[in-house]
């Protein structure tokens, strides 16, 4: 009676494992090869892509984490006079409407020393711009990443409108160097804030050889902030003009 039900048991095992083996084939045959090699392909395409986004995640976090702490010795270490402080203390208490504007090769500077409340800055959408966006981040600074400009631009308008102040590199993002793009002119116009120029000059530091002479402070520095007087753009104002004032009130 035993030897019955092993014998029936082990022919049920055996009928399972042909249908199965049926079942695979005819899913194989409808399929098709060439499909199931792709699946296959874009799983392993899919796993090493995830792991090289994780990865790079890693390395940007902590990096900046790094890279703020040694920002933040520099700080402290440094003497930093600030010009033009009324204009500040008046832009904070009357919650004016203003852009702050300044050279790209001085952005470290400007994370380094000088941090005001609701502080907005503008990034390209890239492996470098996500690197500077979680350094700004970790200085204060809320970002807007350039990926669609009317998308950025519509942001920027209303975070302007909403008492933030924007920072942005003039000559960036890849230059020329010292030469104002008439993009800040736009969005002065269009979100009636006036233009504050922005400059930064530390005493001891290290000029980065690229197109915009990117400038690294040293600990124990002197630091000068000069916030220049703001520049009104009315509505019928000449771009040309007014993009040529803000050059020179940079350059001064």
């Amino acid at each position: 009676m035993i030897k019955k039900w092993w014998s029936f048991f082990i022919q049920i095992i055996v009928m399972k494992i042909a249908l199965d083996i049926a079942i695979k084939r005819t899913i194989y045959q409808l399929v098709g090869k060439e499909v199931l090699l792709r699946l296959v392909l874009r799983r392993i395409m899919w796993e090493m892509l995830s792991q090289e986004i994780i990865w790079h995640i890693g390395m940007i976090k902590s990096s900046s984490f790094f890279l703020r702490s040694v920002m933040f010795i520099i700080a402290r270490t440094s003497r930093v006079k600030i010009m033009g402080e009324e204009n500040l203390k008046r832009i904070i208490k009357d919650k004016e409407r203003v852009i702050f504007v300044l050279w790209h090769g001085n952005y470290t500077l400007l994370l380094t020393y000088f941090h005001i409340p609701k502080a907005i800055g503008l990034v390209e959408a890239s492996l470098k711009g996500n690197c500077i966006s979680e350094l700004a981040k970790r200085s204060g600074f809320q970002i807007i990443q350039a990926n669609s400009p009317s998308r950025s631009i519509r942001k920027m308008l209303k975070m302007i409108k909403d008492g933030y102040k924007l920072f942005i590199t003039v000559d960036g993002p890849h230059g020329p160097a010292y030469e104002v793009k008439p993009g800040t002119i736009y969005l002065a116009q269009k979100s009636k804030a006036k233009i504050i120029p922005l400059s930064i000059v530390a005493r001891r530091g290290i000029f980065i050889k690229r197109w915009d002479n990117h400038f690294l402070p040293l600990p124990f520095n002197r630091v000068v902030v000069s916030i220049g007087d703001p520049i009104e753009v009315k509505a019928n104002d000449s771009v040309k003009l007014k993009t040529e004032e803000v050059r020179k009130s940079l350059t001064n």
